[in-house]
């Protein structure tokens, strides 16, 4: 009988230690201990496999972490290319910012120098006002003056028509003396026609 049948038969039958012989002791131990050895290769198979699932899901796992530590690493690459291009735009900018504050002082020292100024001005604004004032004199003077002239340049024209007038009737005399002449003469032609002088 083979032992592991014989160890099963026992422990099918139920029969005590006590009750088997030497050969039978013999052979069951044989068999025990074949059926220990498959227990432990069988437990050292599951051990092996758990094992073996414990270390791929390891992999599996440290395989993501790199992955994740790539992808991070990825991420704050760009990000700090990015941050620098940032940095290096904000520089410029500032520099710009510096150019402008600079030109913004010169304005401001400019104007603080005009308003300095700004006294001299003023007194430069009052004499010329007081000149407008005199200048206001001047005109009123003027326009009396030219009230003046309008008036005889008026009497000129006036006196100029008056003129004219006297004109045309020396011209209407000259005219008729003409005729008149012309009268007077007509018969002295006549005579010296017909008594020719010598």
């Amino acid at each position: 009988m083979n032992n592991n049948a014989l160890y099963h038969q026992k422990e099918e039958e139920g029969t005590s230690v006590n009750e088997m012989s030497l050969e039978e002791l013999f052979l069951y131990g044989i068999d025990y201990f074949h059926e220990s050895l498959e227990d432990r290769a069988e437990m050292g198979a599951k051990t092996a496999l758990w094992t073996n699932r414990v270390i791929r899901s390891g992999i599996i796992g440290l395989v993501l972490i790199a992955a994740s530590i790539l992808v991070l690493v990825f991420v704050v690459s760009v990000q700090v290319s990015q941050i620098a291009q940032v940095t290096t735009k904000m520089d410029q900018h500032m520099e710009l910012m510096l150019n402008d504050i600079g030109e913004m002082s010169d304005y401001v020292n400019a104007i603080g120098t005009n308003v300095a100024a700004l006294p001299v001005i003023v007194d430069e604004i009052t004499i010329m006002e007081r000149n407008v004032a005199g200048m206001g004199e001047h005109m009123t003077t003027i326009s009396g003056t030219l009230g003046n002239t309008k008036y005889v340049v008026e009497t000129i024209i006036q006196d100029v028509g008056e003129m004219e007038h006297n004109l045309e009737n020396v011209s209407y005399i000259v005219q008729g003396m003409d005729h008149s002449i012309e009268r007077v003469s007509r018969p002295f032609r006549l005579f010296n026609k017909m008594v020719p002088m010598p």
